[in-house]
């Protein structure tokens, strides 16, 4: 039976920096990973270094590298990349850093190599520049500098051993002789120093897609080792992901050897063979023919892989959130291998997949997502036959984070959670229910006690907070869980002929993904979702359903008493939770993501936004909060991982 899974590991999950005040070096994302913060923080100080002292060259070096990260995590920067390269080059030219970011700044399908050997002139023994002079020797098929520039490599020490261990097992995945398409830095370059420096898996050829596309001499070269007619024409006119589409076809079609995709291969790229992909590990494995690839899985990971930091890294990794995001690639072949002892059972053997598995999504942050894979089936929702809900009204209401990520535009409603509920009851699911079920709430008893003789019609002159659409309120954190789980079901199990993905997972947001949904389309150093530094527009007008009655007592801590002169409750337009399309949504079409409610996040008992309830302080993108629940002041949103595109 065929398996695989989409690329449950490509979502960008990053860490969370914090703020510093002193520049720190900065490296490529394929070396550490940090959020966007982090980034913004690090561009800004190592711009004013570069200011004050332009002669600083590591100064110009790391405010690019900053820079570049930017782009890459969002798609777009404020920064100007080409002037950052031009002013370097006016400021300490002929320099090793002013060629190296040139170089890098070079388009990939473009790349200006005589800008890399003019900075390895320049200072021959930087070690930043080994991996860039591993790519330009395998390029040219210079196999003896090849081979000496990645032992250089490997006695650097630039990859860790939790990055050399994985390529070690993605190589593992692949039959004898085999050959393995690769996607990125980090599952191309360890692979190759491996090979060479280490003698692991010489018999595979391990090939980067995009250098494949992108350059005309290593294709030829390649095509020629591979005895693959060297006369594919690239698309030019066609998307990036057409052009790799049909150059995986073309080498899939020719080539003798058996043909692997990494695992890290999008499943955009992957749409057009899906049908005859075999996940064997860290990779699948292209077959006309029938491939028994769970077995497979089992003989490769109880035989072949190396696990030891996989199961306990001891050592310090430099590299640990790359890694720990690049170990989330195994979770989908170890399902498998879950479900196989479970069938055979191996009930010890199964118990063991589920703690690894744990402990690798719990290092990237995804534990709870990833528990629901390994569930026994007992406490998993299993919705009734049939649901009132509306999926497209569902989906109508995402939007897009990122190229995997969606956040609804809204908090979940009154009227969507109680259709959850009655799917529970439908299905006889009264544990859930007992779980799941809304506490009562005394709302006048909330109010400041000079507040509580208003009459109902003013109190709810916004409509009633226990309306269809205003914001579910008052449940447990483990009630937020199984409706995410219970969407995901429901969804999944739909064959809804428009439905727009085949695989999904809903949950609740890290909070890095909620701070940065909250902040898409502004400056990173906005303090609310709005953009602006302030809680009231021009007019006066609040711009979110917060306490105004209380006021902060410092700008810094959480501290707070109502004023000399308060204001009402209510001044900001209600005295209670709202519509969930009340007030105006950010840049990303996104609804209160300050106020309102507080919306729960992955991490049990935190909030972020603020809510009714709450100061303005607790407003602040960067601030959290710390919350007894169930609360009539917290509700959630739901985020969407898309697994698998149809």
């Amino acid at each position: 039976m065929r398996y695989f899974i989409g690329s449950i590991c490509l979502l960008l999950m990053v860490q969370l920096g914090a703020q510093n005040t002193e520049p720190e070096p900065v490296f490529s994302l394929s070396r550490a990973l940090h959020d966007l913060e982090y980034f913004e923080n690090q561009a800004q100080l190592w711009q004013a270094e570069t200011e004050q002292n332009p002669s600083n060259a590591r100064a110009w070096q790391y405010y690019y590298t900053s820079a570049r990260n930017i782009y890459a995590l969002q798609g777009f920067s404020s920064y100007d990349l080409p002037s950052i390269v031009a002013e370097a080059q006016s400021a300490i030219p002929n320099s090793f850093e002013a060629h190296y970011i040139a170089y890098w700044q070079s388009h990939i399908f473009n790349k200006d190599y005589d800008e890399l050997l003019a900075a390895h002139a320049v200072e021959p023994d930087r070690k930043e520049i080994i991996h860039d002079m591993v790519h330009y020797f395998a390029i040219n098929g210079k196999n003896e500098d090849f081979q000496e520039w990645c032992e250089k490599l490997h006695q650097a020490t630039f990859y860790s051993n939790g990055l050399l261990e994985w390529n070690y097992n993605a190589l593992a995945s692949v039959r004898a002789d085999g050959v393995l398409l690769t996607q990125g830095d980090n599952d191309t370059y360890p692979a190759w120093v491996l090979q060479a420096a280490r003698g692991v898996r010489p018999d595979v050829k391990v090939v980067n897609i995009y250098l494949l596309l992108a350059e005309a001499g290593y294709r030829s070269l390649v095509f020629e080792e591979l005895d693959i007619p060297d006369n594919f024409k690239r698309p030019f006119a066609s998307a990036l992901n057409i052009q790799i589409e049909q150059l995986l076809e073309h080498v899939m079609r020719h080539c003798e050897r058996p043909v692997h995709l990494g695992i890290a291969t999008p499943g955009s790229q992957r749409e057009a063979f899906s049908s005859n992909l075999f996940l064997t590990g860290l990779a699948f494995e292209y077959s006309m023919r029938f491939i028994d690839n769970v077995r497979l899985i089992r003989h490769n990971y109880e035989n072949e892989f190396l696990t030891d930091n996989l199961r306990m890294p001891l050592s310090y990794d430099p590299s640990e959130t790359v890694v720990n995001h690049m170990n989330m690639n195994y979770v989908p072949a170890l399902s498998l291998l879950h479900d196989l002892y479970i069938g055979e059972g191996e009930e010890q053997k199964a118990e063991e997949i589920t703690r690894l598995a744990l402990d690798i999504a719990d290092r990237a942050g995804r534990k709870t997502e990833v528990a629901t894979l390994f569930d026994t089936g007992e406490d998993l929702v299993s919705p009734a036959s049939s649901t009132s809900i509306d999926l497209r009204n569902v989906e109508k209401d995402l939007r897009r984070i990122n190229r995997a990520l969606y956040a609804s535009a809204f908090e979940v409603s009154n009227g969507l959670y109680q259709t959850f509920l009655q799917d529970l009851l439908e299905a006889k699911r009264f544990d859930l229910l007992e779980v799941c079920k809304t506490h009562p709430v005394d709302w006048v008893s909330l109010l400041p006690e000079e507040y509580r003789d208003i009459s109902a019609a003013e109190l709810h002159d916004g409509g009633h907070p226990e309306e269809e659409h205003a914001p579910v309120v008052n449940i447990s954190y483990e009630a937020a869980t199984v409706f995410c789980e219970w969407l995901t079901e429901v969804y999944n199990s739909s064959d809804h002929r428009k439905k727009k993905f085949k695989q999904v997972r809903f949950r609740l947001p890290t909070e890095q993904e909620w701070i940065y949904a909250a902040r898409l389309g502004w400056n990173y150093e906005s303090p609310y979702p709005w953009g602006g530094p302030y809680y009231r527009n021009a007019k006066g007008c609040h711009l979110a359903n917060f306490n105004p009655y209380l006021v902060s007592q410092s700008d810094s801590t959480a501290d707070f008493a109502p004023s000399d002169e308060p204001e009402s409750p209510g001044e900001d337009g209600a005295f209670f939770p709202v519509n969930v399309e009340a007030y105006f949504p950010t840049r990303a079409d996104l609804y209160n993501m300050s106020g309102n409610v507080a919306e729960m996040i992955q991490e049990a008992g935190v909030t972020k936004g603020g809510g009714w309830m709450d100061p303005a302080y607790y407003m602040q993108i960067g601030v959290s909060n710390t919350t007894e629940l169930p609360s009539p002041n917290v509700g959630f949103r739901i985020f969407m991982d898309v697994i698998e595109e149809f």
